[in-house]
C-alpha cells in the first residue's frame, strides 16, 4: 500500500520512491532506473495500484492532453541527449559507423 502523499514521487516503472525524481513541478525522472513521464501521469498510474480511495472519484485525471504528450516526447528527446552526450568519442564513432548510410525505399 502506497500513501497518496507520495504517488508524485514514486516512479510508476521501477517502485520507487524518491523526492529528487521531481525535476519540476511537471516533469518526472526516476532517479533509480531513468524512466522519464509527465509528474501528473506518473502519479495518476501509481494511484491505482496503490488502493487508496483516490481512484475511485470520477474525473480525477483526465486523459492525456496533446501538449501533455509533446512533453512527453521533450523529456524523452532530452534524456536520451544527455545519455549520448555522455558518451565517449569512440563509443560516439562506434554507433556512427552501425547507423544506415542509405534510405530504404517504400513501397507506394
Amino acid at each position: 500500500h502506497l500513501p497518496a502523499a507520495y504517488t508524485s514521487q514514486t516512479c510508476h516503472e521501477c517502485g520507487a520512491a524518491d523526492a529528487a525524481s521531481r525535476g519540476s513541478q511537471a516533469e518526472f525522472i526516476c532517479v533509480a532506473c531513468g524512466h522519464a513521464a509527465n509528474a501528473d501521469i506518473n502519479a495518476a498510474r501509481n494511484i491505482p495500484a496503490s488502493g487508496t480511495d483516490a481512484s475511485a472519484r470520477r474525473g480525477a485525471f483526465a486523459s492525456a492532453t496533446p501538449a501533455t504528450v509533446k512533453s512527453i516526447g521533450r523529456l524523452k528527446r532530452r534524456r536520451f541527449s544527455q545519455r549520448y552526450n555522455s558518451l565517449s568519442l569512440p563509443t560516439k564513432r562506434r554507433a556512427a559507423r552501425q547507423l544506415p548510410t542509405t534510405v530504404p525505399d517504400v513501397p507506394k
